[in-house]
């Protein structure tokens, strides 16, 4: 791999708004994660066999198609995405995308 200058380094930055914007999401998605884990045994509950996007405030997309319940999320938390999605597989122990 080669190195990059600074100035390429601070264009990719810029893309994604700047340092504190990425690390702003990072902490967001970190948050929607501990919900999740938090509130595990009740989403398996309330939503066997669906797909989930669980943000900080709770559930906010459920549905069957994972490629339509991620085109949601994405409309919905673009430009950051910071939200947890998982299958809810009463089977199976959850496990994070």
């Amino acid at each position: 791999m080669a190195n990059m200058t600074r100035e390429e380094i601070d264009r990719i930055l810029q893309q994604f708004g700047g340092l504190k914007a990425i690390n702003r999401t990072a902490e967001a998605r970190e948050r929607a994660s501990r919900h999740f884990w938090a509130n595990e045994d009740r989403y398996l509950e309330e939503y066997p066999g669906k797909w989930i996007v669980v943000t900080v405030e709770g559930v906010a997309v459920v549905g069957d198609d994972l490629e339509a319940v991620v085109n949601e999320a994405h409309r919905l938390f673009a430009p950051d995405f910071a939200y947890h999605l998982d299958y809810m597989d009463p089977e199976k122990d959850s496990w994070l995308l």
